[in-house]
């Protein structure tokens, strides 16, 4: 009988670095391991703590197995695959859970010699410096198992931040309350970690039909819970850059649209603000298995203007389901605020949005009247970015929030009104590469630098797949021109395009060109600025978090909002 599997996800980033040639080999491998299929030359074998299956040629796919659950943690090729297997172990709770994917070749329940500086509570002893003396006893209290807990205490200081970083975000969060020595209620005291998700054979097979950037689809609780919230409520979740918004977003249009057709009411509408997006979100839907006859994707340009014709047609409709909300004109989410403030039968509205990535419209007051009668959700923990790209792009955003402002009482209420800082404050359990950011003066070492670092890309990626230059400017049309020719000289096919482009997109890697002429700044003064400036800027931070892997920043000048090295 074949075991219950689950997803780690490591081993969605793991697929990640492969091939499209090795995606189907993995797809049949994995439905092979879901079925129990031990004839299918899956040539199944132990190695230290982790099982290994074939997926043909030199492929090989790891899993943590436990007496009823096999765990999928990294798929890699035979020499790769087989050291990283070396260098990580796995963390098991007596209830047969797997708790972490830790790195070092420790087994686990295996006590370290003893030694001088290491007490018997394993925390830090007196021998040596020690920044964090995490003792088990504490750990535990903060809502971390035990198991996962004998293994932190014994970590070297110096491991012990890398080591967070692969555990679940919100054993992350429980760990980091310890080292901050906060007396803070843990966040999950029994849950299963959020990075291993259970797959039934329904998910399963929908999953193993999708291209590999969409097995996003394994939802974080928090997501889950928007999704399964009563269909007649009111929703609006915020959420910081590669949070889930849209994939959520998705999910919930597909539980509405089950739900209006089993009780026989009309059926979602998915409001959207261009073509583009109506384009990519049509696309995501059709391959989550909605029905093409079900799929009513709309433009928000397409609504009536007038406020009584408007609101005539959002009564007729079914529920509304709203993605990018931050760049819907004010007067279209004022007009929401009314409908849901009337006392009529209303389709229930879920909307996402992240006033910080807002470009065309200042819509945070606006759509705070939305949450005098909506369920408000915030996502905090972003999948898309490393922590090192999440940390620039907060700086960014600080020096936005604190070194700029209106020029004048209008343009102050419009930049207040693209500020949030609940969806500023995002976590990430991917670490990487640190970002480089690099000063080009002149607009032609702008260029030649952008072409020269995408080279290396193309070289270290092995094509332009997943590759982009996203240019924040002034004048963007002329520098993107400028940038496509440069790029065109050396024969390389990598998108150039602008922050509002980019919105929904992702990259694996790429340049954020940097190309506004930034007045110079004396003794930390406030620049004083108009909404469209502002706007413009903010860009940037846009651009930045659309990055999943290795990004380098090219900027004109010292004073860009940007922190730049000495």
């Amino acid at each position: 009988m074949a075991k219950e599997l689950a997803v780690h996800l490591q081993f969605l980033r793991s697929m990640g670095e492969l091939k499209t040639v090795d995606y189907k080999r993995v797809r049949e491998t994995v439905r092979a391991i879901a079925h129990d299929y031990e004839g299918a030359g899956l040539r199944k074998h132990k190695v230290g703590s982790w099982v290994s299956f074939s997926a043909g040629m030199d492929l090989r796919v790891f899993a943590a197995e436990t007496d009823h659950r096999t765990v999928l943690t990294h798929v890699a090729h035979h020499d790769v695959a087989y050291r990283w297997a070396e260098n990580h172990t796995a963390v098991i709770d007596p209830d047969d859970e797997l708790l972490a994917v830790l790195p070092g070749e420790q087994a686990i329940g295996a006590k370290p010699p003893a030694s001088p500086s290491t007490r018997s509570d394993g925390s830090a002893g007196q021998a040596g410096p020690s920044r964090f003396a995490v003792s088990e006893a504490r750990l535990v209290g903060f809502g971390v198992p035990r198991p996962l807990a004998e293994q932190l205490a014994r970590r070297r200081d110096e491991d012990l931040l890398e080591v967070l970083s692969y555990l679940a975000p919100e054993l992350q969060e429980n760990v980091l309350s310890v080292l901050a020595e906060q007396d803070v209620h843990p966040s999950v005291t029994s849950a299963r970690p959020s990075d291993v998700v259970v797959v039934d054979d329904e998910m399963l097979e929908f999953a193993l039909t999708l291209p590999t950037e969409l097995w996003r689809v394994f939802l974080h609780p928090r997501q889950r819970y928007v999704v399964d919230l009563p269909i007649d409520q009111h929703v609006l979740v915020r959420g910081g850059p590669g949070t889930g918004k849209t994939v959520a977003m998705a999910h919930r249009f597909l539980r509405l649209t089950q739900e209006c057709r089993r009780t026989g009411v009309a059926g979602p509408v998915l409001l959207v603000l261009n073509n583009v997006t109506r384009q990519i979100v049509i696309r995501q839907l059709t391959q989550l298995g909605v029905l093409e006859t079900d799929i009513d994707v709309r433009l928000v340009s397409e609504l009536p203007k007038g406020r009584n014709r408007l609101l005539q047609v959002l009564g007729e409709v079914g529920p509304l389901v709203i993605d990018e909300g931050q760049d819907l004109p004010v007067t279209f989410v004022a007009a929401l605020a009314e409908f849901l403030d009337s006392s009529r039968a209303i389709p229930p509205l879920t909307l996402s949005y992240d006033v910080n990535q807002a470009i065309f419209h200042p819509s945070e007051k606006a759509l705070s009247k939305l949450r005098q009668d909506a369920d408000l959700i915030t996502l905090t923990y972003c999948y898309r970015s490393t922590k090192e790209i999440i940390d620039t792009a907060s700086a960014i955003l600080a020096n936005l929030h604190t070194n700029y402002t209106g020029r004048d009482f209008q343009n102050r209420h419009h930049v207040d009104a693209v500020r949030d800082p609940a969806t500023a404050r995002m976590r990430t359990p991917i670490s990487g590469p640190k970002v480089k950011v690099l000063l080009a003066t002149e607009p032609q070492q702008l260029c030649a630098r952008t072409t020269d670092i995408i080279q290396r890309f193309l070289d270290r990626y092995g094509g332009p797949s997943g590759l982009a230059v996203i240019v924040a400017a002034d004048q963007p049309s002329s520098l993107v021109q400028k940038l496509r020719s440069a790029l065109a000289k050396r024969s390389v096919d990598v998108p150039v395009i602008t922050p509002s482009d980019a919105k929904g997109e992702e990259y694996l890697a790429g340049v954020v060109v940097d190309g506004f002429d930034h007045p110079v700044r004396h003794n930390n003064q406030v620049e004083e600025v108009t909404i469209g400036r502002y706007k413009s800027v903010s860009g940037l931070y846009v651009a930045v978090t659309r990055f999943r892997d290795r990004l380098v920043i090219v900027t004109s000048s010292v004073d860009s909002p940007i922190q730049i090295p000495n």
